[in-house]
């Protein structure tokens, strides 16, 4: 799919030997589908989108900078970047936000690979806690000495690095590091992959993100939400619902349907639960953030 000229590549069909009468018709997020008759009688299917996208229209990231960032089994920052298409220099994906009726929006989007699988492997490979919920209340007992960092480059590192081939890595490691140590270092990973991506979009872009609106199942973890506004400096907001996904579809239906007027309507629908804002010391922030920045560097040289 050419993004720009919204219609599909013949360079890149002709490369893949994939005949253009296959391919699908391209239409706006919100179209008339066809319907289902999955629930008993025939219902209309008015909106689609792609799965982060559907979470920017769920998150009403309708504005030229807004963001939104999703924290599932990996994490996926998107940030409005307008109507005008722009390639990122700082390893980025340049991708359509959303296209409802004629209005049409570009965002850059950057992924990182591991998020809530690290937590899984804690749980079901190393056993160090029974239920993921767990580490909300393991987080709080680490020792705030111990300066260790956990890349969780279980698969790979996404964006902005793109090196599949590294693997994870622990650094700091003493006799006095505890599991709660490494699961709150894993957890504050999180953040500091998000802080990466937030660093190349703002480099992309020229504009300052003040403040990301988060959603996924992660964000039920407190600790989590507050590492990241640590880390990055930031006003990070916390919805009522965050299962923006499906919620986004499901706005996108409503104004195909009629139930809804436009996308002014989300905005005034969506509603915050909770901001977080920064309460650790800058200076300290700052060591981790080199420290971090410092680790992966190492990492990506050992498998380079």
């Amino acid at each position: 799919f050419d993004v720009k000229k919204e219609k599909w590549s013949n360079e890149l069909l002709k490369i893949l030997n994939i005949p253009m009468s296959i391919m699908p018709k391209i239409t706006p997020n919100t179209y008339n589908f066809g319907s289902t008759d999955l629930f008993g009688q025939p219902i209309k299917i008015g909106g689609m989108a792609g799965d982060q996208q559907a979470a920017a229209i769920g998150q009403a990231c309708f504005k030229k900078g807004q963001a939104k960032s999703t924290y599932g089994t990996g994490c996926f920052l998107l940030m409005n970047i307008g109507n005008e298409f722009k390639l990122s220099k700082h390893k980025l994906l340049t991708t359509v936000a959303y296209k409802v009726g004629k209005e049409k929006m570009f965002c850059y989007e950057g992924s990182i690979f591991v998020a809530g699988s690290a937590i899984q492997w804690l749980r079901d490979k190393l056993h160090f806690f029974e239920f993921s919920k767990q580490t909300n209340q393991i987080y709080l007992q680490a020792n705030k000495k111990e300066n260790i960092i956990v890349i969780p480059a279980l698969s790979g590192l996404g964006a902005p690095h793109w090196e599949p081939n590294v693997r994870g890595g622990i650094f700091g490691l003493t006799r006095d590091t505890s599991v709660a140590d490494i699961v709150k270092a894993t957890i504050d990973s999180i953040a500091y992959q998000t802080l990466d991506l937030v660093s190349a979009m703002q480099k992309d872009s020229k504009i300052v993100i003040n403040k990301i609106k988060v959603d996924g199942a992660m964000i039920n973890n407190n600790n989590l939400i507050q590492s990241i506004a640590n880390i990055l400096d930031i006003k990070i907001l916390k919805p009522k619902n965050i299962e923006t996904t499906s919620l986004g579809v499901a706005y996108l239906a409503g104004i195909s349907s009629g139930y809804l007027k436009d996308l002014k309507s989300i905005e005034k629908i969506w509603e915050i639960e909770k901001t977080y804002i920064s309460n650790i010391n800058k200076k300290e922030v700052s060591k981790n953030i080199k420290n971090w920045r410092k680790a992966v560097k190492i990492l990506i040289s050992l498998y380079s």
